[in-house]
């Protein structure tokens, strides 16, 4: 039977998040080709990226603001005015826009679409994409708000510095970004009919904000939100909304012949897809970092998990941090596996069957709730706090130490470890934090695989689930030792 736990927790204060500041007016510039200005962009105040995941070198914080000035542009496309047209019209004005966007876009131009539907006799389009990085290629919606609709159209966007942002894709409507450093921010994708809705197959790719949902095919076939096609590398999906896709949130590598490599999937919500949130096949250096999962259930194509690190092919440098997994049949199965994840710091509640199938490296600073079993393998397990379960950690983990166990009937090995109350200050309401008194606090052994991370990626990861530095001060002449689980005391 499935449990009902909060899904949003109040303890995830996560490190600085997208916020957007809009600036919500109409300024009458003039710009270099005659036409009056547009609505001013929402200028995000400053975005920082997910614990491990650096930031992409353009595709956040570049707006038509910031590169070129408030309200510029040198397109303007409107199919609903009256005056429309494309001939002898190759850029369009306020008085007569354009009835199409062009295919092909040299460095500094700037499109502006508004009006739709946008139909099409030819479903397939190839846009030519040719900005740089001083002057990119923006393709957008006029308003964010009210978005132009593109309906029956699938799109391979090419080339190099570009931003398609404020649109939504509908009814058989797909996207790809090919190049180099092609971004898709802003867009709802949904009812693309075709595998998958956005396909990422260039290098230096981002996927930014966007709500991809409900992309089917047909009964038990496969539709997946986004998917990292082979030789993708460094892609970017962060701050997305991705459900009830007839496939995986976001899938790599299937049957790929070059490696997917850098893949950054951070800080998304994901749920309620007919197969995982997040399904690995094929792929190196993937990060997987403050997602919310929930809701991944068994289907005659899946198992249930909402992370599956598969079995289909070679991989190497799998990381799964600080993301928060519930209401599935496994939160994470890296069974059988080639090269088995590390799994820190995250929080796992009321999952069916375990939180973590056999298959993982090391299992560190978790915090697992009311589930089936914890831990069903692995090669360490260490730091993690297990409540509620038929099985805390198996006896086949060669290192399980320094775990803390509280109504777990068959807890496993308990190597310096110990069978207490955590007291959490709520965790009926979400509240996962220690209490002052908690057995927890300071009860953690030192790890290697903090020290690993940054000696691989040269980036600090030394925090709890929720963001927040572990104290390093010194007491009596020693440094303090680290809480046990994901997340740090409020104290």
């Amino acid at each position: 039977m499935k449990k009902h736990f909060p899904r949003m927790f109040q303890v995830v204060k996560q490190r600085p998040v997208l916020a957007l500041l809009c600036l919500g007016l109409f300024l009458l510039l003039q710009c270099p080709n005659g036409n009056t200005s547009v609505q001013a962009e929402e200028v995000p105040v400053p975005w920082q990226p997910p614990i491990g995941i650096p930031a992409p070198e353009f595709g956040i914080v570049e707006t038509v603001e910031n590169v070129y000035g408030t309200g510029h542009f040198t397109h303007f496309v409107d199919n609903t005015h009256a005056e429309a047209t494309d001939d002898e019209n190759p850029n369009g004005t306020l008085e007569q826009p354009r009835k199409t966007i062009p295919l092909q876009l040299s460095a500094g131009s700037v499109v502006v679409v508004q009006g739709g539907p946008y139909t099409f006799e030819n479903p397939r389009a190839i846009w030519e994409l040719a900005g740089t990085r001083e002057q990119p290629v923006f393709i957008r919606g006029r308003e964010k708000d009210s978005p132009p609709m593109i309906h029956g159209l699938r799109i391979k966007a090419t080339g190099q510095f570009f931003v398609i942002e404020n649109f939504e894709f509908f009814r058989k409507s797909t996207i790809e970004l090919n190049g180099r450093h092609g971004v898709l921010r802003h867009c709802e994708i949904h009812d693309s009919q075709t595998n998958p809705a956005v396909l990422a197959s260039g290098e230096e790719m981002v996927i930014y904000n966007c709500h991809i949902h409900h992309n089917l095919v047909g009964k038990d076939r496969d539709c997946h939100g986004i998917y990292a096609t082979s030789g993708a590398k460094r892609i970017w999906v962060v701050d997305n909304h991705l459900h009830h896709n007839g496939g995986d949130s976001f899938q790599a590598g299937h049957r790929a012949t070059i490696s997917p490599q850098y893949l950054y999937i951070g800080r998304n919500r994901m749920h309620d897809d007919r197969e995982n949130a997040i399904d690995i096949k094929i792929a190196k250096d993937v990060i997987i970092s403050q997602n919310v999962m929930s809701g991944y259930y068994q289907s005659s194509t899946s198992g249930g998990e909402a992370i599956r690190i598969n079995d289909e092919g070679p991989q190497k440098n799998i990381w799964i941090l600080f993301n928060q997994i519930s209401n599935s049949r496994w939160a994470i199965n890296p069974r059988k596996c080639s090269s088995p994840p590390y799994i820190v710091g995250n929080l796992i509640y009321d999952c069916e069957e375990a939180a973590i199938k056999d298959g993982a490296q090391s299992i560190v600073h978790n915090t697992i709730f009311r589930c089936g079993n914890g831990i069903e393998g692995g090669d360490q397990a260490v730091n993690n706090i297990l409540c509620f379960l038929d099985k805390g950690v198996d006896r086949n983990v060669r290192d399980s130490r320094n775990n803390l166990f509280w109504h777990v009937r068959n807890p496993g090995p308990l190597l310096q470890s110990q069978a207490a109350d955590p007291l959490f200050v709520d965790a009926e309401n979400g509240d996962f934090h220690l209490q002052k008194e908690s057995p927890a606090i300071q009860a953690a052994t030192q790890v290697e695989v903090y020290d690993l991370f940054q000696k691989t990626y040269g980036i600090d990861i030394l925090f709890d689930f929720g963001g927040k530095r572990p104290a390093t001060k010194q007491v009596n002449g020693k440094r303090q030792r680290r809480d046990l689980g994901a997340l740090e005391s409020t104290s």
